[in-house]
């Protein structure tokens, strides 16, 4: 791996430095995320989210998890534009 800076102030005192690096394995196009905190585990196993209706009311709907990253996970079992509830 090769590590490049874009700018060059600063870099006649540096020697060395410490370097994060976040490697993607998967990647998916067009999904919709949920809040990991979100994730409602249901009895027997898998997963729900409260999806909150246009009325405000609460529904608990089943949702098929995948990849999961930076505290979002994808979900199967939403719609785009539902309003999630997340424990605050």
């Amino acid at each position: 791996m090769t590590v490049s800076l874009t700018s060059k102030r600063g870099l006649q005192d540096l020697d060395e430095a410490p370097v994060t690096v976040n490697i993607a394995s998967e990647t998916r196009k067009s999904v919709i995320s949920v809040p990991v905190t979100a994730l409602l585990a249901k009895p027997g196993g898998g997963y729900g989210v409260e999806v909150i209706g246009a009325d405000g009311t609460r529904t608990i709907r089943p949702v098929q998890t995948g990849l999961f990253a930076g505290g979002y996970g994808r979900g199967r079992g939403r719609q785009r534009g539902d309003r999630v509830a997340v424990p605050q």
